[in-house]
């Protein structure tokens, strides 16, 4: 039997802070040891810095201007760092959480929307998933060097956006406008295609998340159901309700307190909740209007998800999920940082 039948639950989805001025601002979200979570700028000139011990928020580190799409995604690293993406910026953006210092590390790469969204490995490497770009990037936070890996894509196909790090060590990049998921081995640097061909055209996933059950599941954005993958048997299964073929849904998703996965609204008007349990999907939380609205869904150590904006003028954050909480020994971060092994960080900060 399901325990959490038993114990019911109140969402409360609330926008919070300042209002921000700008669109398109940030991509993605990163909880850092000091309990705030760290945005990349996508078109805002500097880092975003969101407090969950006040809901509010300020910027830090240097300023980048305004281009567009600059970083996308963000991984902290066993050094204490925080690393974003570049996607239209040439050189990986790292932060230190501890001063607010930002630097640009790692070889310089031309061309737009290279690489969306990384994923931290167990040998303490990044792994950022090729959108435009060809082929996979590696960055060893150690030595601030960078190198690709895996087979060789063609050129500007917008093709895996986001990743994640499954039970078994491999990494899962989600499939945009590829037709199946990609898998890279971090022991070889190799990758291969896994899983059954999706059909659905461009844009089908935006993101993923590994639940409690060791299986990931993928964030419909023009797909009409939420994709679940089961690293142990290389299937896939489309579950839960049909949401329609309308794109960009949903772009980010996280593991709540509950066990079950959160999305943040880009242009859906709710927050999608997906029920690993029961593998049922269903919508919470208030409605919001406009487009574009939400592009991150952070995990924070005080129980609650937080919503990073991009065209909304505000934060979101939903919290207020009474059950039982499965995830309370992942938000006690142990001290001092040294003694966590590296195949630990996902499951204490890199979980959205």
């Amino acid at each position: 039997m399901n325990p959490l039948l038993n114990h019911p639950f109140t969402y409360v989805a609330k926008t919070i802070g300042d209002d921000f001025v700008t669109t398109s601002k940030y991509y993605c979200g990163v909880q850092a040891p000091n309990g705030k979570i760290y945005c990349p700028p996508a078109s805002a000139a500097k880092v975003l810095e969101i407090d969950p011990s006040t809901d509010n928020w300020q910027v830090v580190g240097s300023d980048y201007g305004t281009g567009t799409f600059k970083w996308v995604g963000g991984v902290l690293a066993p050094n204490g760092k925080v690393y974003f993406t570049p996607g239209v910026a040439q050189q990986y953006l790292e932060l230190d959480p501890a001063t607010g210092v930002t630097t640009l590390v790692g070889s310089t790469y031309v061309g737009n929307y290279k690489w969306f969204g990384g994923v931290l490995a167990p040998n303490g490497i990044i792994y950022s998933a090729p959108y435009y770009s060809t082929r996979v990037m590696r960055l060893d936070p150690s030595t601030l060097t960078t190198s690709l890996v895996g087979q060789t894509f063609s050129a500007g196909q917008a093709l895996f956006f986001n990743g994640v790090l499954a039970n078994n060590g491999k990494v899962y990049f989600c499939p945009y406008s590829a037709t199946r998921i990609l898998e890279l081995d971090p022991t070889t640097d190799t990758t291969a295609y896994v899983g059954d061909v999706l059909g659905g055209g461009a844009g089908r996933y935006a993101s993923c998340t590994l639940a409690l059950n060791g299986k990931i599941y993928f964030t419909p954005s023009k797909a009409d159901r939420v994709l679940m993958f089961d690293p142990a048997t290389g299937t896939t299964t489309l579950i839960g309700n049909s949401f329609g073929t309308s794109v960009h849904k949903w772009y980010s998703s996280a593991l709540a307190p509950n066990g079950k996965i959160y999305c943040m609204p880009l242009n859906a008007t709710r927050i999608l909740e997906i029920d690993p349990v029961n593998n049922t999907t269903k919508l919470v939380g208030m409605s919001f209007t406009g487009s574009d609205k939400f592009t991150g869904t952070v995990g924070a150590s005080n129980g609650a998800l937080y919503g990073v904006p991009n065209n909304h003028l505000k934060l979101c954050k939903l919290s207020g999920v009474i059950g039982l909480d499965y995830t309370a020994s992942f938000r006690q971060i142990p001290v001092p940082l040294s003694g966590l092994a590296t195949s630990d960080y996902n499951k204490y900060f890199n979980k959205n």
